[in-house]
């Protein structure tokens, strides 16, 4: 796993949510981190690493 590009960094309360790009292997992906966070550390972390397809069936950006 290598992140490359960190997009956003979203935080309510003690929620923190991270989406970052990069590569798994030789695929790009995205990378979506949520963690919880509690007296300055984490204790509770969820994420999803889905690949960036080349043919979106929008013209947004997969960001």
């Amino acid at each position: 796993m290598v992140y490359d590009t960190v997009h956003k960094v979203i935080a309510e309360g003690n929620f923190v949510l991270t989406v970052s790009e990069g590569s798994f292997g030789p695929a790009p992906t995205a990378f979506y981190d949520l963690f919880r966070v509690d007296n300055g550390k984490i204790v509770e972390h969820w994420d999803i690493t889905p690949e960036i397809v080349a043919d979106l069936p929008h013209s947004n950006g997969p960001f």
